[in-house]
């Protein structure tokens, strides 16, 4: 005669186990995602990092961004310290994955 209670708990694994497959791992890559492009735009500094925050966490447009001064930047600017800003935290994202 099976026991209940061991099939019971067996199914409660093969559950647990399926719903952190499908639902836990995506959520913890996600976090793991968030907190490197966290990382990544602390590391920056200067007017590259004040534009980053602008565009990428205010979600301002390129003609809204403003310098340290509270004028606007000229869209070249803007480009640039948003490619540099874009390499410094692909460069801390590379650093961190490769030191796991």
């Amino acid at each position: 005669m099976l026991n209940c209670d061991k099939v019971l708990a067996s199914m409660n694994r093969e559950v647990q186990t399926q719903r952190t497959e499908q639902f836990l791992e995506p959520y913890y890559e996600v976090c793991e995602q968030i907190e490197l492009f966290e990382i990544g735009l602390r590391s920056l500094r200067g007017q590259t990092r004040l534009v980053a925050e602008q565009l990428f966490v205010d979600g301002k447009k390129q003609s809204e961004i403003t310098g340290a001064d509270g004028n606007n930047l000229t869209r070249r600017n803007v480009v640039r310290e948003k490619e540099n800003a874009l390499q410094g935290i692909a460069a801390v994202i590379r650093w961190r994955r490769e030191g796991a």
